[in-house]
């Protein structure tokens, strides 16, 4: 009975059931069509079952036929999904990778095309994307609710043991409407200034250690995103 579920029977009778023919699902896996009728005839003999109607021209499931279907798609899946998470763990692959992505460089065009890199190299790797700002990305990693950190600010004191590259540098720029006050005040303008009118600023996400305040001057009015 045992021998009735191989991948190969199961193989041939999803794909005839696919195409509805046994001479297409033969043409599929390479084989002959009486390999593949001599299958399906085997499998109904040891189930006790009739798996197909057949006619000149087509196939037909029936009813167990079809349970039978739905089954073994699931079993076949099941089964490629094992084989390919032993392969990737025997390579060292993670299960599951968490990327932390500061806010400043997040889109969401880019950050589909890098689970789309990552799925095609790594089927087998759940992925999962979270946002911080400014040292709420240092702290992610710091306090392992991150694996990968994109766009960590600056580096730590310390180190704190994590290895990184630099990848680029964010140039500020300061803006303001053409109608502020300070827009009519010649350049270069002086901190005290700056001092008499608030600014805007995303707020840093960071937990436990120190938050940054981005270079702002005086009353500060703290938002979640730009």
């Amino acid at each position: 009975m045992n021998s009735i579920f191989t991948e190969e029977n199961l193989l041939a009778f999803t794909m005839a059931a696919r195409y509805r023919s046994f001479s297409k699902a033969a043409k599929e896996l390479g084989l002959t069509t009486s390999a593949i009728s001599y299958t399906i005839k085997r499998m109904e003999m040891g189930l006790d079952v009739v798996l197909f109607t057949r006619t000149t021209r087509s196939i037909e499931l029936t009813e167990p036929g079809h349970y039978l279907f739905c089954k073994a798609t699931d079993l076949l899946n099941d089964y490629h999904s094992i084989i390919r998470r032993v392969d990737a763990i025997a390579q060292g692959i993670k299960s599951r990778v968490r990327i932390c992505i500061n806010q400043l460089l997040y889109t969401p065009q880019h950050t589909a095309r890098l689970l789309q890199v990552l799925r095609e190299h790594f089927p087998t790797c759940q992925i999962a994307i979270t946002t911080e700002v400014y040292n709420g990305v240092w702290d992610s990693l710091i306090n392992n609710q991150a694996d990968i950190a994109i766009g960590a600010p600056d580096t730590l004191l310390d180190g704190g043991g994590i290895d990184y590259i630099e990848i680029g540098m964010i140039r500020w720029l300061f803006a303001i409407s053409p109608a502020h006050p300070l827009a009519f005040i010649p350049e270069p303008i002086s901190e005290s200034q700056l001092r008499l009118y608030p600014n805007i600023m995303v707020e840093d996400t960071a937990n436990t250690i120190n938050k940054r305040s981005a270079g702002c001057y005086g009353q500060e009015s703290v938002v979640p995103d730009f």
